[in-house]
């Protein structure tokens, strides 16, 4: 009997292996939040397979052990070895959905952060364009009225001739007959040209005030555009970089774990056997007895319970920049925001430089 007590000495060591987790296989996962953190796998006891030869040749031999410590041996493959193996692998598969999760979740954060993002700084943008377009329109508005003021001014100024020469020799009476003829040429004219150079002055002045505003409403409008582009860009970074990561911390969990699966399979199938010829030793039929040993010589054990599934992943969403390319500080930005007043609007607030990094 000293091989049932090794054989039960080393089952009961597999037994603690699983249930105290002292033999680990040490993995990084990651939960559907994104925080990584610490997976411990246990692993199945080397001397296992060493166990099913030996109950095998034991079985062969038709030696009878005592039934109560196969009953044990028993109870420990299928009540602790078992269920630890497959709570393992159900932990292991649940970490790819949570790992999967985490990826989700990136793509998740970066639609809701779009979001925001078209709701806050793009509408933003859009508003402060069109105050800008609007105010350009009013003050195109008046440059046509300041031209038209200043140049009906300069027009009637260009008809102002002297109707004579003053007299050489400035005599008396020369002189009065040349004073009489200016007053009544310029007398009438000063309201008229009191007016035209009021209506010119005011429109000037009118131009220079909408001017300003429309300065103004231009860097409100340059600074909010360069906001969603520093927006935008800091979304699609943070966005390229969560799934990056993310889709590694996946992708090296599936790995590590496909290989651990044909492991837990050849263990699934091992603790199984064990079972079978345990089975042997517990019936009472000789005829039962052989059969049973031929059928678990034969047996063909399904360790399909030790499958996990691979989902694949998500395709990571392209995070567009096309809209902000054209930005302050670029040619193209110029050409398509100010073409229908580019005369009349200023040079452009130059966006900061975004980090590369």
């Amino acid at each position: 009997m000293a091989f049932l007590t090794s054989m039960l000495s080393m089952l009961l060591a597999s037994q603690a292996v699983y249930a105290k987790t002292l033999v680990r296989d040490v993995r990084v996962s990651v939960s559907a939040a994104g925080d990584s953190h610490v997976l411990e796998q246990p692993t199945m006891h080397a001397g296992i397979q060493n166990i099913v030869n030996e109950v095998e040749e034991m079985v062969r031999s038709g030696a009878t052990p005592e039934p109560e410590k196969i009953r044990t041996i028993r109870s420990i493959v299928a009540d602790e070895l078992l269920p630890d193996l497959t709570a393992t692998r159900d932990a292991a598969a649940k970490q790819v959905g949570l790992n999967l999760e985490a990826v989700d979740q990136c793509n998740q954060n970066s639609v809701k952060r779009l979001g925001e993002i078209q709701n806050g700084a793009e509408q933003s943008t859009g508003q402060h364009r069109t105050e800008h377009s609007d105010c350009r329109k009013a003050e195109q508005t008046l440059v046509d009225n300041k031209k038209e003021k200043c140049d009906a001014l300069d027009s009637y100024l260009g008809t102002i001739n002297d109707p004579s020469n003053q007299p050489a020799g400035r005599e008396r009476a020369a002189m009065v007959d040349y004073v009489k003829k200016m007053s009544s040429y310029y007398c009438p004219k000063g309201p008229e040209v009191t007016t035209k150079d009021k209506d010119c002055t005011d429109a000037t002045d009118a131009l220079a005030t909408k001017k300003g505003e429309c300065d103004n409403d231009q860097a409100n409008f340059e600074n909010a555009f360069c906001t969603w582009r520093t927006e935008l860009s800091d979304q699609c970074t943070a966005y390229s970089t969560c799934y990056t990561d993310k889709s590694k911390i996946f992708n090296d969990f599936v790995d590590e774990t496909k290989t651990q699966v044909e492991k837990w399979k050849v263990e699934y199938a091992s603790l199984k056997k064990i079972e079978c010829y345990l089975d042997v030793w517990l019936s009472d039929d000789t005829t039962t007895k052989t059969n049973t040993l031929s059928s678990c010589d034969s047996k063909n054990i399904d360790t399909s319970p030790m499958n996990v599934d691979f989902p694949a992943l998500p395709a990571q969403a392209k995070c567009d920049l096309s809209a902000v390319e054209d930005h302050p500080g670029t040619s193209g930005f110029r050409t398509k925001e100010y073409a229908e007043f580019d005369a009349l609007a200023s040079k452009a607030i130059n966006c900061l430089t975004l980090s590369t990094q």
